[in-house]
């Protein structure tokens, strides 16, 4: 027998329309599912922050603002209040890249002095006179250096605490003049 028989081609009917929709109701399950598992996926890489850990996000109730070190913009979070300086960046597990925390004073002095307790990750301290020109830049310092304490060498009236060697990266020296 030839091999194109009419046997051979015979089959059992199918339903002419049974394949679309099937193809159909897989895409409407596939596609949002990939979607949504997408997301989840880009998320965690876009939310990520410097320190590769979660949680970097500003306190709650802390001013927002722009400042300007040189060439170098980045957002900070202003600690004006007694309660709010006294707990700093404590407890926390990271600071966010381009991010900061500014400790403002009434006035200049030399007794504006910072320790490690209750850190979690190493920053970068940087001291401002009341013209807000870096008068002391202490680097990498790290939460095992606690309880030692790390003062200005001359009178300060703003701190900054940015991630460590940040101020290196950013070209921050002493006499940089910022803006906020």
């Amino acid at each position: 027998m030839p091999k194109n028989s009419h046997a051979e081609t015979e089959s059992a009917p199918s339903h002419p329309t049974s394949k679309p929709k099937l193809r159909r109701g897989l895409l409407l399950i596939f596609v949002p599912g990939l979607i949504l598992s997408s997301f989840f996926v880009l998320k965690q890489y876009v939310h990520t922050p410097v320190n590769g850990q979660k949680n970097c996000n500003q306190q709650n109730g802390l001013a927002i603002k722009q400042l300007r070190g040189g060439e170098v913009e980045l957002t900070v979070e202003v600690a004006d209040s007694h309660p709010d300086q006294v707990k700093g960046l404590s407890g926390r597990s990271c600071l966010g890249d381009g991010a900061g925390m500014l400790f403002v004073y009434g006035d200049a002095s030399t007794e504006r002095c910072f320790w490690m307790k209750d850190m979690n990750f190493a920053i970068d301290m940087i001291w401002l006179d009341k013209d807000k020109q870096i008068v002391t830049i202490r680097s990498d310092v790290s939460p095992d250096s606690y309880p030692k304490s790390f003062c200005p060498d001359k009178p300060a009236q703003y701190v900054l605490e940015v991630n460590s060697r940040f101020a290196k990266q950013s070209g921050w020296l002493v006499g940089t003049k910022f803006e906020f």
